[in-house]
């Protein structure tokens, strides 16, 4: 039974770093002075991704 709830922390645990990463990323193209790949790369995020929340930020 530990292992399911080992499970379920990392699960949350890799779900709150991806929430950190994608408010992160907001911030950082809010800001402008990095790239769109620039920001994906050092986020390691999939730069599609990075692309949405831009777009988002723009509309």
């Amino acid at each position: 039974m530990s292992k399911v709830f080992e499970d379920l922390a990392m699960e949350i645990a890799e779900k709150h770093a991806y929430e950190q990463k994608i408010e992160f990323a907001k911030k950082l193209i809010a800001r402008g002075k990095q790239s769109l790949e620039e920001i994906a790369e050092d986020l390691e995020l999939p730069l599609s991704t990075v692309r949405e929340l831009a777009e988002k930020k723009s509309a």
